[in-house]
């Protein structure tokens, strides 16, 4: 090996490496001023960016303002004349954008026109010209970068040296990138009318067409006739949904925008939904960018509207009109009623009457301070079922979880009054493990001493399972219940030639054509005629009627074959007290009111199965009575009376039962109930054939011609008043002219 081989494999000298590691520090130190200066190129674009979309927005904005003449009034403010140019104003923003809400800044950037971090985060300046409505110069920066960030204020435009006015040019761009702040050099941006010149250009934008539909969901339609949103040079373009709170006062909006970013020319956005999983209006309120702290209230009025803007380029920013509706409901209203006001919820669709339930919608009375709903449609849930997701629909409560079966009806817990205005409620669909019906639970509140009214309202073809149950309200206590009937289709012939029935209520424990539970309440001008099955206490119109309760005016009708009940279902029955009108009464006071159903029991009344209460008046049951080898506590008209002997003008008609079955079942005689018998007297006084009559059965439409054949309510009460929820009979009767022998046997209700 050669000595020169030999030195080579020695490496550097010390010399050599001091000499490298010299000019690796002079390039290191290079690349890194190199890096710092392009750090503060790159803040300067982003700073320009910025003061170009505010730039953009605050001139779309202005315009509108300026066409619309908000320009003109002296009531708005201007902001800071500008001394050094005549007709120029300013405004500086330190952060706080909203403090500035009685001036024209409020118009040229409004809430959502540009992003919210710059908006009211950042610090800038704005001048405009009002007299044309032109912006000339915005300068920005942000105040909460310590390192880059500067802080305007109006002296820095004109002060010497380095006042931004001088520093506009693309000149004195770096000096702007390296700005003179005490010991700190600051980025500044700019954008101002001259480079604006180069993007005037531009399609206009045409006004958006906005519809609220407040049906089975609450749904905004936006559509921009003539534009073609899915092109890429309109990709920029933005909507926003702008939505205000009536009680709230809150704002705040959300962009309408695919996931692409790029709209289509129509698009609907929810905002409130009972059978989309967290798409309630609770819901959806987190999606939204808030003006303040104010949030939105569950069954505020909202105002609603669109703008569309496009803050790459300037042109016009047009805006949809405003649009009042309810969040929950059809509408919230504020009425006067005799000197009081009333704030109303309007239901006008199932959805609106399943948000009056706080675990589904969060409804806030406290803060709503509803007091009514009041119903303005008639309401089908086979066709909201149609128009959701039809047998699979489930209704959601607010913590996401189904409230209910799928294609079930979910039992309102009422926290309001209702009136349903005389309009109907058809095949509502309810299989619930609680207190069931239209309403699960309906109570006042605890420091009212108003009772809670449900008025006015027809229910047709319900089905209902629960343990209380009724069609209209599962368990109810200190309220009244006026001018509500309950009716069906009637029974049909199944293949096997048995009549059969399609809708019934039916529970494990109070069970009422109308009402399962109800304590000291009131129930006047009522009536069902629906089959009743299954209850601990069953009654044609209440299952159990307890403390305090008035039932009065109000009747439960059955379902026959040819004037009979022998081959039609029996119409109520149960495990233990049934009763034509009530199953159990204990405390209540029942007056003007009749029973024409067939029942079956333990204890088994044609009007009452047990009762023990004050008193009964003006009262009859024509009501066939089931029972098997025992005849103990099964009457004509009470199975078991408990209660003094202070009935007065009571009968019952013989006809439907045998002539053995005692009034009252615990007792062997009654000289206070008085039996109707075809061959007396009384029996033809009792015949009336004065009262129009809707029958399910072909031959009582036919034999009667559309005329009820006993007593009405009006005949019991003796008042010539005019009601029409019970001034007609709706439902079936035994026909006076057929004999029907009870054989002492037990029946089946007809539905196996």
């Amino acid at each position: 090996m050669s000595k020169k081989t030999e030195k080579n494999r020695q490496g550097f000298s010390l010399a050599e490496l001091m000499v490298v590691v010299a000019i690796i520090g002079i390039l290191a130190g290079v690349g890194f001023v190199a890096v710092i200066r392009y750090m503060r190129i790159l803040k300067q674009m982003q700073y320009d960016a910025v003061a170009k979309e505010i730039f953009i927005a605050a001139q779309n904005h202005l315009s509108m303002a300026y066409n619309e003449g908000y320009l003109e009034t002296e009531k708005t403010g201007f902001g800071t004349a500008d001394s050094n140019e005549s007709g120029a104003y300013y405004f500086v923003v330190q952060r706080d954008i909203d403090s500035q809400s009685d001036t024209l800044l409020d118009l040229m950037l409004p809430f959502g026109s540009i992003e919210s971090g710059a908006r009211e985060g950042g610090s800038y300046i704005v001048r405009y010209h009002p007299e044309s409505g032109q912006i000339l110069d915005v300068f920005y920066s942000d105040m909460g970068d310590e390192k880059y960030g500067f802080t305007f204020n109006g002296s820095d435009l004109y002060k010497n040296p380095n006042g931004l006015m001088s520093l506009r040019d693309e000149d004195s761009k770096p000096i702007r990138r390296n700005y003179p702040d005490e010991d700190k050099e600051r980025v500044i941006g700019y954008y101002g009318s001259l480079s604006a010149g180069t993007i005037l250009t531009g399609a206009e934008i045409p006004v958006p067409y906005i519809r609220v539909d407040n049906a089975e969901e609450l749904l905004v339609n936006v559509r921009i006739e003539g534009a073609d949103l899915e092109t890429s040079e309109k990709a920029s373009l933005q909507l926003k949904l702008v939505i205000v709170g009536e009680v709230s006062g809150a704002e705040g909006y959300v962009s309408l925008k695919k996931n692409n970013g790029v709209f289509k020319d129509t698009y609907s956005y929810c905002l409130d939904s009972i059978t989309q999983k967290e798409m309630h209006f609770s819901d959806i309120l987190e999606l939204f960018t808030y003006k303040d702290t104010k949030k939105f209230i569950p069954g505020e009025n909202l105002t609603v509207y669109v703008e569309a803007f496009d803050n790459s380029r300037l042109t016009n920013i047009t805006r949809t009109a405003k649009i009042k509706t309810n969040s929950l409901f059809g509408d919230a209203s504020t009425v006067n009623n005799n000197n009081e006001t009333e704030n109303i919820a309007d239901i006008s669709n199932i959805r609106h009457l399943e948000n009056l339930h706080d675990d589904i919608s969060s409804l806030d009375l406290d803060a709503t301070k509803l007091e009514r709903a009041e119903q303005s449609n008639d309401l089908d849930w086979d066709i909201f079922l149609d128009k959701t997701n039809k047998s699979n629909t489930i209704v959601y409560k607010n913590d996401a979880t189904g409230a209910t079966l799928k294609g079930c009806y979910c039992p309102v817990d009422l926290p309001v009054d209702y009136n349903g205005e005389n309009y109907q409620i058809s095949n509502i669909n309810v299989n619930y493990s609680g207190p069931a019906g239209l309403f699960g639970k309906v109570a006042k509140k605890p420091d009212d001493t108003k009772k809670r009214e449900i008025k006015n309202l027809m229910l047709v073809d319900f089905t209902i399972i629960g343990s209380d149950a009724g069609a209209l309200v599962g368990q109810i206590s200190d309220s009244s219940v006026e001018n509500v009937i309950v009716i069906d289709s009637g029974l049909y012939r199944g293949s096997d030639g048995k009549y059969k029935y399609t809708e019934y209520v039916s529970g494990t424990d109070s069970v009422g054509g109308l009402i399962g539970y109800c304590s000291n309440t009131k129930v006047d001008f009522s009536a069902a005629a629906v089959i009743v099955k299954n209850g601990q206490y069953s009654g044609g119109l209440i299952g159990s009627a307890v403390g305090n309760s008035e039932i009065s005016n109000s009747y439960a009708a059955g379902h026959t074959i040819d004037g009979k009940f022998n081959d039609a279902p029996i119409n109520v029955t149960g495990t233990d007290e049934v009763g034509g009108l009530i199953g159990h009464s204990q405390g209540a006071t029942i007056s003007n009111s009749y029973a024409t159903c067939s029942v079956s029991g333990a204890i088994a009344g044609g009007l009452i199965g047990s009762y023990s209460g004050s008193a009964i008046s003006n009262s009859y049951a024509a009501a066939y009575v089931s029972y098997a080898n025992k005849e103990e506590n099964h009457g004509a008209f009470i199975g078991n009376d408990s209660s003094p002997s202070v009935h007065s003008n009571c009968y019952y008609l013989i006809a439907p039962n045998d002539t053995e079955l005692p009034a009252i079942g615990n007792k062997n005689s009654s000289t206070v109930i008085k039996a109707i018998d075809k061959s007396t007297t009384s029996y033809r006084n009792f015949i009336k054939l004065t009262t129009a009559a809707a029958p399910y059965d072909g031959t009582l439409k036919r034999n009667f011609n559309g005329q009820y054949l006993y007593q009405s309510i009006k005949e019991l009460s003796g008042k010539n008043t005019s009601n029409k929820f019970v001034d007609k009979h709706n439902g079936d009767w035994p026909d006076y002219q057929i004999q029907i022998i009870n054989k002492k046997t037990n029946e089946g209700d007809g539905n196996e």
